[in-house]
């Protein structure tokens, strides 16, 4: 069966157009600006655990000093964040896009110092309290920031929030509810995935489980959708008799609507679920947050004083 300018130009159309809304829905962009500053603030750390028994770094003198200085007053300066966000003589003081990205890096990189700075290792009462403060402090961040990336993304340029998820991802399912290359049963299996994810469960531990492991079960569903995509239109296409090259562009337009959809419901859900746990997070680390600053004043004091 000869396929016609037209069915090849539409066929291709949908190609492109999923290529699109993948690229859109493939959500955050990759920082990798950051995850290059954690490997080698990972190196940092391993290389200075191994050589603390050299002694390199005293924390009464020299650089050893002066490293816990620094780092001292680069944790202090993490409080210009918060500023930032609230003071109205900040407001227009840089995007808070860029100050939360240097909050970050000083957030890893200031304890780094401080960690040379007591060559990791314990010492007085005080020193020790703060150190151990501040540990907690950097532990709280790290899942902070975790919680943050699940639900922070940005869509066509501009932050995005619960309803234009939702939009998106009804716009999607139309999309491939419409598309004739894709087969019935695919559909059915991709709403009822969606139905069941949506569908909260009752009880903390319920709601914790069903979102750690919503990434695992969308990738086994995706993995299923395209499978049974492949072998529906195969059907198809023996039916009747498609070119090669019609079957694989309807076959690479549908797996990229699947794609598209099968991202965006996982995002609409996580979105729900990490946002309020970034609200029970943040309750618990700004008190680690303030134990941290007055054991840091109070080891200040009685380093200078005694």
């Amino acid at each position: 069966m000869a396929v016609t300018a037209a069915e090849a130009q539409a066929s291709s159309a949908r190609v492109e157009k999923g290529q699109k809304k993948r690229q859109l829905y493939a959500a955050a962009e990759t920082d990798w600006s950051m995850r290059i500053f954690l490997a080698l603030s990972a190196a940092a750390v391993v290389f200075g655990w191994l050589i603390r028994g050299e002694e390199y770094f005293t924390a009464e003198e020299g650089v050893g000093y002066w490293l816990g200085i620094v780092g001292g007053v680069l944790m202090v300066s993490q409080l210009l964040y918060s500023a930032r966000k609230s003071a109205k003589f900040m407001r227009n003081w840089g995007r808070v896009g860029r100050w939360f990205s240097i909050h970050k890096f000083i957030g890893i990189g200031a304890p780094i110092l401080i960690l040379y700075h007591s060559n990791f290792g314990l010492g007085s009462f005080n020193s020790n309290i703060a150190l151990v403060s501040m540990l907690l402090v950097v532990a709280s961040g790290l899942v902070g920031r975790f919680i943050y990336t699940k639900f922070s993304y940005r869509l066509f340029g501009r932050q995005a929030d619960l309803d234009k998820l939702k939009e998106y991802m009804n716009a999607s399912r139309e999309e491939f509810v419409e598309d004739r290359g894709i087969p019935a049963t695919v559909v059915d299996r991709l709403n009822r995935f969606e139905e069941h994810v949506r569908s909260v469960p009752k009880g903390i531990l319920n709601k914790i489980g069903h979102v750690a492991f919503l990434g695992f079960r969308a990738r086994m569903q995706r993995f299923a959708a395209k499978r049974a995509l492949r072998a529906a239109l195969k059907v198809k296409a023996a039916e009747k008799s498609w070119p090669k090259a019609l079957y694989r562009k309807r076959l690479s337009a549908g797996k990229l609507h699947v794609d598209a959809y099968m991202i965006c419901v996982r995002r609409v859900v996580e979105f729900n679920a990490y946002t309020r746990l970034f609200a029970v997070w943040h309750v618990i680390h700004v008190p680690f947050l303030i134990m941290m600053y007055i054991a840091g004043v109070v080891h200040v004091i009685a380093v200078h004083m005694y």
